[in-house]
């Protein structure tokens, strides 16, 4: 099965404001919409939140949920350092946006081993989760 590449909060309501799994139709960068496939098969083409656009990290946290841009993830870094940060993209990678001391950091997810992560919320639906 493929994988999902994009996600979106549907923008219309019609769907709940729910998310939106799928390919990204980018031709109005100002209104993205999610291709996606209903529970029939069908493509349905859908507008979301601009802000809520993310992209699949090609990565899964410790319970094989997907990971997305604007994903908020605690971990354990080696000798047991943990860790909280927002999913991004940068210079060309997905990584963690963190606080190390009140300057912001940014490091990529190919430099870090043997850490294992979890999904604890996104930025869109717990921006609480930001300020712990």
């Amino acid at each position: 099965m493929k994988k999902r590449l994009f996600r979106g909060k549907d923008r219309t309501g019609i769907l709940n404001k729910d998310w939106l799994y799928g390919m990204l139709d980018s031709l109005d960068e100002d209104f993205p919409r999610i291709i996606y496939k209903d529970r029939w098969g069908n493509r349905i083409i859908a507008d979301v939140d601009k802000e809520s656009v993310g992209q699949f990290t090609g990565l899964t946290d410790k319970s094989i949920k997907d990971i997305f841009e604007g994903d908020i993830l605690t971990g354990l870094f080696l000798h047991s350092m943990p860790v909280n940060g927002v999913v991004a993209f940068r210079d060309g990678s997905f990584g963690l946006l963190w606080k190390r001391m009140g300057t912001e950091t940014f490091t990529a997810f190919t430099s870090m081993c043997n850490v294992e992560y979890e999904i604890i919320g996104n930025i869109y639906d717990n921006p609480e989760l930001l300020l712990a």
